[in-house]
């Protein structure tokens, strides 16, 4: 009689602590799915920072080379007592805008003219003698200021263009245009009279367009004597400016840039086929930041978007591994529970599956942290070697930070097909990690984009020294030829490498400084003719191997 009632509470007994359990695990399990998910977009807001920061850059380098062009017509207008149209057209010529500044509509002189000597000045424009060479003699011999958006005001001060090139029929017909009528322009105009400065246009429709196509227009005033003379002006198409910003890898992101009043001027969605730039699509929930460069004085506002592949298969795969072993462990711990009889047996068994359960949830990990093709960490992984390496290094001691970028890569894959190029990859990875020791990192950041983080005791002018034999060597051994199983016919492919190094502590002493002096190394190489090694802080490269 007295076991009765200790037999009868087991089964509630046995069915609370289960309970209690699976309550525990299940809360367990969401917090680690939870966290993995905080974990993968915390890499993704990196990632996408980094990208934000190369096409931030490429931007502010792109306007600079531009302004440089505004500043030598300026130096030639100093140097002389008059220019004539062709001196200006020879000089534009030779800068040989098609090829060396994609995007440029027109340079142009627009002289500053006084409202009460504006007769004057038509009449000695229409007197002067045209160069026969001349398209259209006309728009000088019938030589009329008029608004560049029809609709006629009177400035105290004209500047209708004396001056165009090149010499286009589209570019000739905006002889004549009077950008102060138009009280944008205007606003750009004074600015840049007043700090002395290029300055640059809202969105605008430029003279002469047949279509909604943005553009915009920069500005540099031209004084002599504290006198202003005129503007020198630089048109640009938006999307003509953007072409080639990035060379031939566009990265995995979307963005579109905006004047300060919102208007958009360039988008990676395309056009429409008005010519007029197409918004980007809603980001459904995936990483975007908003970014603002100062570009000749004026803010444009870039938003970046990840892209729909942004995402990578251990960022989709992470979180639902967690979730699913999470459960699995949840449901056999429960069973094991229940169960009751037997638990030494069970036990063990639960024991030996929690094993195999946690070489699964390693083999997640390691997906998540490593390229599924090369098996080399991949960028995430890398970044937190290269925060651990910061954080554990000696005073005295220093490291080397190498970006490769692999040139060619594209054509081997178009031409032999994605097993050639993935065995290819697996290639390069191997040369890499033939010339480093165990102690050093090798990591697949991109496509065909790898790091290298060197760890060594020296720092100064021998670390410099020994990361110059660093990027050589790998430029070298990236360039032998390869025999790929996958070219059934024997032919070998030979690719080249663009290599950009930092070293620890002269070019940073945190991890995004270091980064972002290799990847602007790693890109002063490829513009310099790939094939080479560039040390951050250096202008000056190795011969191309």
């Amino acid at each position: 009689m007295n076991d009765r009632p200790h037999t009868a509470g087991r089964p509630a007994t046995w069915r609370g602590v289960a309970l209690a359990i699976v309550i525990l695990l299940i809360a367990a399990t969401v917090a680690a799915t939870w966290q993995a998910r905080q974990q993968i977009r915390a890499a993704q807001d990196s990632r996408l920072a980094y990208e934000a920061t190369r096409i931030d850059d490429a931007l502010e380098q792109r306007m600079r080379a531009y302004s440089q062009i505004l500043l030598g017509g300026r130096a030639l207008f100093l140097g002389s007592q008059s220019v004539e149209l062709g001196e200006w057209v020879s000089n534009v010529a030779a800068l040989n805008l098609s090829e060396r500044y994609p995007g440029v509509k027109s340079l142009s002189f627009a002289p500053a003219v006084p409202a009460d000597r504006l007769d004057a000045f038509v009449a000695d424009v229409r007197r002067k003698p045209v160069p026969p060479e001349f398209p259209e003699p006309k728009v000088f011999t019938e030589f009329t200021p008029r608004s560049p958006t029809g609709i006629p005001s009177s400035p105290p001060v004209h500047s209708p263009i004396l001056y165009v090139a090149p010499m286009t029929p589209e570019n000739v017909r905006v002889v004549g245009v009077d950008m102060m009528q138009d009280p944008t322009r205007r606003a750009a105009m004074e600015k840049a009279a007043s700090t002395n400065r290029t300055t640059l246009t809202p969105k605008l429709r430029l003279a002469g367009e047949v279509d909604e196509s943005a553009g915009f227009i920069v500005y540099l005033a031209v004084k002599r004597k504290g006198e202003l003379l005129g503007w020198l002006t630089a048109a640009f198409r938006a999307e003509e400016f953007m072409g080639g910003l990035l060379g031939d890898a566009r990265p995995p992101i979307d963005f579109d840039i905006r004047d300060d009043s919102g208007e958009l001027l360039y988008s990676t969605a395309g056009i429409y086929a008005d010519g007029a730039p197409r918004p980007l699509p809603d980001s459904d929930g995936r990483p975007s930041l908003t970014r603002a460069p100062n570009l000749s004085g004026y803010p444009w506002t870039v938003r970046y978007v990840a892209s729909p592949t942004f995402a990578t298969t251990a960022d989709k795969v992470t979180p639902w591994a967690t979730a699913i072993a999470g459960g699995l462990v949840t449901l056999l711990v429960l069973a094991v529970t229940l169960t009751g009889a037997g638990w030494r047996r069970e036990a063990l068994r639960l024991a030996s599956q929690t094993e195999a359960l946690q070489k699964s949830e390693a083999a997640v990990r390691h997906l998540a942290t490593h390229d599924p093709l090369t098996g080399l960490p991949n960028r995430m992984l890398f970044l937190e070697r290269l925060e651990s390496a910061l954080q554990s290094i000696e005073p005295t001691a220093g490291f080397t930070l190498a970006y490769v970028d692999i040139d060619g890569f594209k054509a081997v894959n178009d031409t032999y097909g994605h097993r050639a190029g993935d065995e290819l990859l697996q290639a390069i990875a191997g040369r890499l990690l033939s010339r480093v020791r165990d102690t050093d990192t090798v990591a697949r950041i991109g496509g065909d984009e790898f790091a290298i983080l060197i760890v060594d005791d020296k720092s100064g002018g021998d670390a410099a020294d020994i990361a110059g034999d660093i990027g050589n060597d790998v430029v070298a051994r990236l360039g032998e030829p390869y025999a790929l199983e996958a070219i059934e016919d024997g032919t070998t492919v030979s690719i080249g490498a663009s290599v950009g190094m930092a070293l620890y502590p002269c070019d940073g002493s945190v991890g995004d400084d270091l980064v972002h002096a290799a990847d602007s190394a790693m890109l002063r190489a490829k513009r310099s003719g790939r094939g080479r090694a560039a040390l951050a802080g250096s202008e000056q490269l190795p011969s191309s191997l």
